[in-house]
């Protein structure tokens, strides 16, 4: 049976970035190893969207193009985007 999986911003940054510290290192392949899972679909706002762009292009200093395209082939991709009133899990 398929079971909808919502995942938060601070996931995706750190899914989709890397950093040197160890304590990063550890949660990135947590959350690496979270989006392995079979038989689930991920569900994001958004919301989620809005802010993990802010942090690529803010913390990260990554440009907009380049944010852009890391939210649509490392979200989008493998997500199903709903409006932030439809985020309710059963």
């Amino acid at each position: 049976m398929e079971s909808r999986v919502f995942i938060d911003s601070n996931f995706w940054v750190y899914a989709l970035t890397e950093s040197r510290r160890k304590e990063d290192l550890i949660k990135r392949q947590s959350v690496l190893n979270l989006l392995q899972l079979q038989d689930k679909t991920f569900i994001v706002s958004v919301q989620v969207l809005n802010e993990v762009h802010w942090n690529f292009v803010k913390k990260f200093n990554f440009k907009d193009d380049e944010a852009y395209y890391l939210i649509e082939k490392g979200i989008k991709a493998v997500s199903r985007v709903v409006p932030l009133r439809d985020v309710t899990l059963p």
